[in-house]
C-alpha cells in the first residue's frame, strides 16, 4: 500500500513537472510566433511601396465628380470606403487583362493597393484613393505586387519568379519592355499555380512593371519642401516646380488662365477655378480645384501619376 501510495504520488509530482515545462514551452513557442508574425509584417512593409485592403463591394455611390466603392472585410469585420480616380490601374486577376472603371459592382471581390507614402485623414471608415485594383475573379488566377532582388525573389521572401519566354513583360502604360528593364521597379505579378518550397516558385503568365512611386515621392518633397498647401484635406503642389524638375515644359496661358505641361507625346492642360483638365485632349478631373496663390499655380499631388508615365 506504501508503495503504491509513494507511486501514485511521484506520477503526480512528475505530471505537474511535465505540465510545468508543457506550459513553459507552449509560452516559448507562442513567444517566437509572435516574433515571427512582427517580423513577416515588416518584410512585408519593407517589400513593397503598397499598403492594400480587400473585400467585396456592397455599394457603388456615384454623383456627377465621383464614384465610391464601399468594400466590407467580413473576416475583420471592416469596411473602407475607396475613391475612385481615373489613372486608377484596374484589372482581372483572372485574365490579366485591363478592367473597366464601369463594369465595378456590388459582389464583386476586390484587392485595392494605396501607396503607404502619401499621408491619410486618422477617420472611420477609412477613406483611400487606390493606385491598382485587383478584381478577384475565380478560384485560378493570384496577383503579388512586391519589390524583387536580382535573382526575382520578393523581398518578402515569399515568391521567386522563374520567368519563361512566353511570360508577358509590360510597362504601366502597357509598352513591351525586356527582362532588364524589371531590374529596380516594384512588379505586380500574374501567376496561377506555385510550388510549396519557401519562397515558393512560379512561372509568370505577365509581369508590370510599376514606376517607382515612393522614390518620385521622395524627390518631389525635398524639392517641394514647405510649398504646398492643403486643401480639402489634400495637398497641393506647385506645378511649375514639380513639373519642370520632371522634364516638362511648363508654359502659362494667360487668356485662359491655364498651364500647359508638354514633355514628348505627352500634353497636360490644367485650368486654375476649374476641376476639368485635358490628358491627350481627353478630359478627366482634378479631385481638388487648382488655385493661383502669390502668382504660382498649385495642384492636387495626383497629378505625380500623370507626370510619371513613360
Amino acid at each position: 500500500m506504501k508503495k503504491l501510495t509513494a507511486f501514485v504520488t511521484a506520477t503526480l509530482i512528475t505530471g505537474i513537472v511535465i505540465s510545468g515545462s508543457s506550459v513553459f514551452a507552449s509560452s516559448q513557442t507562442t513567444e517566437n510566433l509572435d516574433s515571427l508574425t512582427e517580423k513577416k509584417d515588416d518584410q512585408m512593409m519593407d517589400s513593397s511601396n503598397f499598403m492594400k485592403t480587400s473585400g467585396v463591394i456592397t455599394d457603388v455611390k456615384k454623383d456627377k465628380d465621383s464614384t465610391t466603392l464601399i468594400v466590407e472585410d467580413k473576416e475583420n469585420e471592416s469596411e473602407t470606403h475607396i475613391l475612385l480616380s481615373e489613372e486608377a490601374l484596374l484589372f482581372s486577376s483572372k485574365t490579366t487583362e485591363a478592367f473597366e472603371q464601369g463594369n465595378l459592382e456590388k459582389g464583386m471581390n476586390i484587392t485595392a493597393y494605396y501607396d503607404k507614402n502619401k499621408p491619410m485623414i486618422m477617420i472611420y471608415p477609412p477613406r483611400i484613393t487606390p493606385e491598382i485594383i485587383i478584381v478577384n475573379e475565380g478560384d485560378m488566377g493570384q496577383v503579388k505586387i512586391s519589390q524583387f532582388d536580382d535573382q526575382f525573389v520578393s523581398l518578402d521572401n515569399d515568391l521567386k519568379l522563374n520567368i519563361a519566354e512566353e511570360t508577358i513583360l509590360l510597362n504601366e502604360n502597357g509598352k513591351e519592355i525586356k527582362q532588364e528593364d524589371l531590374h529596380g521597379k516594384e512588379l505586380m505579378v500574374f501567376y496561377d499555380v506555385s510550388t510549396k518550397s519557401i519562397p515558393a516558385q512560379t512561372t509568370p503568365n505577365k509581369i508590370i512593371a510599376l514606376n517607382n512611386q515612393d522614390q518620385l515621392f521622395e524627390a518631389v518633397q525635398e524639392i517641394v519642401g514647405d510649398d504646398y498647401y492643403i486643401k480639402s484635406d489634400k495637398k497641393l503642389l506647385p506645378v511649375r516646380k514639380v513639373a519642370e524638375h520632371l522634364g516638362y515644359k511648363v508654359k502659362w496661358h494667360s487668356k485662359q488662365s491655364s498651364v500647359e505641361l508638354t514633355k514628348q507625346n505627352q500634353s497636360i492642360q490644367i485650368h486654375l477655378g476649374k476641376e476639368e483638365y485635358s490628358l491627350n485632349r481627353s478630359i478627366r478631373h482634378f479631385e481638388v480645384i487648382p488655385v493661383m496663390i502669390n502668382h504660382t499655380a498649385y495642384v492636387s499631388e495626383e497629378i505625380l501619376g500623370l507626370l510619371l508615365a513613360e
